[in-house]
């Protein structure tokens, strides 16, 4: 039977090492073992307990940010020009925190099983507090050498929930705070600088301007764009209200109705001929009546530029009351008879209060009701002339703005069998009401009142002019103007 290798080893005994070079077989110690130091300080854990005290102080940043971010504007939470939610400084903290912990309790298990080791313990005990560093599970894998790890691998797990409990302390809601306060917004109140909007032409026959000042046009651009008005940063904090003196419209308005009645086609009974919308309607009794000669005008809206003089004496015609009568006249009522109402405003240069609405650093004109009289002091300036050469116009260039969207007439008449409606431009569809396409050429349309939209387009160009024409300054009174005390 042959013997196996391990057999022969022991029957051959160890090997020899004669002859050999001892150092190429064992390693001897290159350095001295370190004594063991006595003392507290040096044998204190040092890294476990900055461990916990560094965790200690997440708890508190995190206390510190869910008071100091307490009812404060998110707009103010800036990191480095970012906008960063408590809730996610909360997550971080407490993300830092939890790592701190992990590390103190990894720290503590260590200790415990050296001090076990040296105490004189099982090997069943060894391990237990060795295991008992692992995980929560492990805890209950031994519960007969149950010790002080095990309690505190109970704990981490609870310790370490506290990420979701902070995010909660800290949420985003809506909430309207009113403070009131006073602020300077770069807007003057003092009367538009001579000559902003219009430019009246050479050797024009009255002082309608035909070209828009250069800045004025900016303006208009600006208004079709819809551009947002944007004012210097830290005006407002949040939505604010607030209420300014600048250029604008002393705005008086009235209102009157009367009966129309369109023509017909029935010959036995009485016809009536097309009247004008501004006189009462003619009426033709028993006579025979085959078609109107003349548009019956059904909506129409003027933008007229006028001026009075003598405003501050009989005698004085230096000072001159500029302002822009809007008319409109529109059909309200479906049918050939029915009602024709009229709407007429005059519109006098004025330093009025705006209602602004102002949302951190963006401007909104809040609408102002025609009826609500703002005005604090009329304008009265000097009189505006022509002929040789151009002239600035002051006012014209929003008469020229609102002549060029709103002007419009629309007409309708019988034509053999049916209605023809005629409009001279788009402006007059807008307002145009009917129940469907097919009733449009019909008797039965109606207009709405554009007057609102005219008004606010009034409101918004001075508004708007105010802000990109005049310079911020208390003492600046506007060139060839003066106030009247209203």
């Amino acid at each position: 039977m042959a013997k196996s290798s391990a057999y022969e080893l022991l029957e051959r005994g160890p090997p020899s090492f004669s002859g050999a070079d001892p150092r190429k077989h064992a390693r001897l110690p290159t350095t001295r073992p370190r004594p063991w130091k006595t003392g507290v300080l040096k044998r204190m854990p040092w890294a476990g307990l900055l461990s916990i005290l560094l965790a200690f102080g997440c708890g508190i940043a995190a206390i510190s940010i869910a008071l100091v971010s307490d009812g404060t504007p998110l707009n103010r939470w800036t990191v480095n020009g970012y906008d960063v939610q408590p809730a996610v400084l909360l997550s971080i903290v407490a993300t830092i925190a939890n790592a701190f912990l992990v590390f103190a309790f990894t720290q503590g298990a260590t200790i415990h099983w050296w001090n076990t080791a040296f105490q004189g313990a099982s090997l069943r005990e060894l391990h237990s507090s060795y295991h008992y560093g692992s995980g929560l599970t492990a805890v209950f894998s031994s519960v007969a050498t149950f010790n002080t790890v095990a309690l505190a691998g109970i704990f981490m797990p609870v310790l370490l929930m506290d990420g979701p409990v902070l995010q909660r302390a800290s949420s985003v809601v809506q909430r309207t705070q009113v403070t009131h306060q006073n602020t300077s917004i770069p807007i003057s109140p003092a009367p538009l600088v001579q000559g902003t909007t219009g430019i009246i032409p050479d050797h024009a026959s009255d002082t309608h301007p035909s070209l828009y000042h250069p800045l004025f046009a900016k303006v208009l651009q600006q208004y079709t764009n819809r551009d947002t008005i944007f004012l210097d940063s830290g005006i407002c904090d949040g939505d604010c209200e607030v209420e300014i003196l600048a250029p604008g419209w002393d705005i008086e308005c009235s209102v009157s109705e009367k009966p129309y009645q369109l023509a017909n086609y029935d010959d036995s009974a009485e016809a009536y001929l097309p009247k004008n919308i501004f006189s009462n309607y003619t009426q033709r009794s028993n006579s025979t009546y085959d078609g109107p000669k003349i548009e019956q005008t059904v909506f129409e809206t003027k933008v007229i530029y006028n001026y009075t003089y003598g405003i501050l004496g009989s005698n004085d015609y230096s000072a001159v009351q500029y302002a822009i009568n809007l008319q409109t006249t529109y059909k309200s009522t479906p049918g050939m008879n029915g009602t024709l109402s009229h709407h007429d405003c005059w519109l006098m240069e004025a330093i009025v209060k705006y209602p602004l609405r102002l949302q951190n650093s963006t401007v909104t004109l809040v609408p102002m009701p025609i009826a609500e009289n703002r005005t604090v002091e009329r304008v009265i300036r000097t009189q505006e002339y022509t002929g040789q050469g151009d002239h600035p116009s002051t006012l014209g260039g929003f008469w020229l703005a609102l002549h060029s969207r709103f002007n419009t007439k629309a007409t309708i008449r019988p034509v053999g069998g049916w209605y023809s409606l005629e409009t001279t431009t788009s402006s007059s569809s807008q307002y145009l009401r009917a129940a469907n396409a097919s009733a449009i050429a019909t008797y039965e349309v109606t207009w709405e009142d554009p007057m609102e939209d005219m008004v606010k387009m009034a409101n918004e160009l001075a508004f708007r002019t105010a802000y990109t024409t005049t310079s911020w300054s208390p003492g600046n009174p506007g060139l060839g103007a003066t106030r009247a005390g209203y």
